[in-house]
């Protein structure tokens, strides 16, 4: 959850359980099974199947609370960026247009987009586990710059630090282990 990486995601016309479940066991074989999955009340989200699926992998569930519509800040930041985004259409022509826009979206959003809260890297280099040596680069950059024009700076210029943990349901995450 830290690198903001999005792992799945699908635009269907309905939300039907069995879709749910193929799309979180696919991005669980592909990407690890989540210490702990955070989502709403709805009724796929706490269909057995689902449950049982998250279960088997060794992950633990985690609903938002009744009548709270941000109880997953992460999720609400992703979705308020999409929105104000300048290229987000007011409508889209098609089913197909929705998921092509999103595919498009979802890729810059994760490969391009640098997050003041990542340390100024972008989802996937935090999610891949490339951005420590981007960040030692960055560092070793400045280093250089700080050493050829000291006169510049008042302190030593530091390479921001992207986070190593986060989380919403803290006391969940301690049961996780």
């Amino acid at each position: 959850m830290f690198s903001r990486y999005p792992v799945a995601w699908c635009i269907e016309y309905a939300e039907p359980k069995d879709r749910a479940v193929t799309l979180v066991t696919d991005a669980i074989t592909t990407h690890g099974a989540p210490r702990v999955l955070h989502s709403d009340n709805g009724a796929v989200m706490r269909a057995h199947d689902l449950v049982n699926a998250l279960t088997t992998a060794g992950a633990l569930m985690s609903y938002s609370r009744p009548r709270v519509s941000d109880d997953n800040p992460f999720s609400e930041s992703l979705f308020k960026t999409i929105k104000y985004d300048p290229a987000c259409p007011d409508r889209f022509n098609s089913i197909d247009h929705a998921r092509q826009w999103t595919q498009d979206f979802l890729h810059g959003y994760a490969t391009e987009h640098r997050h003041s809260g990542l340390g100024r890297h972008t989802p996937a280099s935090v999610h891949d586990g490339t951005a420590n040596h981007i960040r030692q680069r960055r560092q070793d950059r400045l280093d250089q710059y700080w050493a050829a024009h000291p006169e510049r700076f008042r302190k030593r210029p530091t390479a921001p630090q992207h986070s190593q943990k986060t989380g919403i349901n803290t006391r969940l995450l301690s049961q996780a282990g």
